[in-house]
């Protein structure tokens, strides 16, 4: 959202704009599909298009319109809660790695790969949009429900909750508290986002993306989400992950600490959603058999009535 937001200027709804959109293709495009199936008597063909298409465009719409309200709320975190935990996440890093990981990846991977990777990282919001719009329509109702109740939470705990708790900015701007800041010279992608968001953090704007927060990413929190939700896409979406977890320390971005937190608070949230979710099913299976429960004593008394009347 930060990247796209510093490349195209966008102002605070325009995310808004676009989540009603994309739900109102979703609607449309469901809708066409139950038609077509209803028409040519397929299989697929269901009593109620027009709820579920609705509903489906309801799943995208408020994921979409959380994503954009995230970046207003997340600007206001300095205010709740000033910038104290770079030290912290620094010392750790240097304890874990033996040495800075952002200066570490520099001297491991050579320079020329640096704007690959800062293009795979710009990439991170389109491919966040398609999963949103793609997860909403096509998935089987399982793997929505689980996706959407981990994309939601992911968001609210680790990315505002523990983003508050532990207010940080990154190695990006480390200037901002007393440090030295760390960016990549062959990075225009990070060059500009990065401008965007010190731009509304001097002004105090609250405008899409531009909030500062290093602790956790959710870049990586997001692109964790993919590897474990997607288990037959994973020759796609490992490296994804692993372009995304590299790219967050590599230019500067995040500690390596925050992609850490990211991956083990996406795993519980994820195994969690499993839980709830079997909860669910076996409530609606007990609701089936009772349905079939009630029929089957109403044939029951049927065909008693009858055997009397004779």
């Amino acid at each position: 959202m930060t990247l796209f937001a510093a490349h195209v200027g966008a102002p605070r709804f325009d995310l808004i704009v676009l989540a009603v959109t994309l739900s109102g293709l979703v609607a449309l495009l469901h809708g066409a599909r139950f038609l077509a199936a209803f028409v040519f008597r397929r299989a697929e063909a269901n009593s109620w298009p027009v709820v579920m298409a609705l509903w489906d465009g309801a799943l995208v719409s408020a994921a979409l319109a959380f994503s954009a309200s995230f970046g207003v709320l997340k600007s206001q975190i300095p205010t709740v809660n000033p910038f104290w935990a770079d030290d912290l996440f620094t010392q750790m890093d240097t304890v874990l790695f033996f040495g800075k990981p952002w200066e570490l990846s520099h001297k491991i991977i050579p320079s020329f790969v640096t704007p690959a990777i800062d293009f795979v990282y710009f990439l991170w919001l389109p491919m966040l949009l398609a999963t949103i719009l793609i997860v909403g329509m096509f998935a089987p109702e399982e793997t929505k429900r689980r996706f959407f109740v981990s994309y939601l939470a992911a968001w609210s705990l680790l990315g505002l909750v523990i983003a508050t708790a532990f207010s940080s900015v990154g190695p990006i701007f480390g200037d901002l508290v007393g440090g030295q800041s760390f960016l990549p010279a062959n990075a225009p992608f990070a060059h500009a986002a990065s401008a965007y968001l010190r731009e509304g953090y001097v002004n105090r704007a609250a405008n899409v993306g531009q909030g500062i927060s290093a602790m956790p990413s959710m870049h990586v929190a997001m692109a964790w989400l993919y590897v474990l939700c997607f288990p037959k896409l994973r020759i796609l979406t490992v490296p994804f992950f692993a372009f995304i977890a590299v790219g967050s320390v590599h230019l500067g971005w995040h500690y390596a600490i925050d992609g850490i937190v990211a991956v083990i608070g996406v795993a519980a949230i994820w195994s969690s959603s499993r839980r709830r979710s079997s909860e669910a099913e076996r409530d609606n299976h007990r609701v089936a058999m009772d349905g079939h429960g009630v029929r089957a004593v109403h044939a029951f008394r049927i065909t008693l009535n009858r055997l009397r009347s004779r």
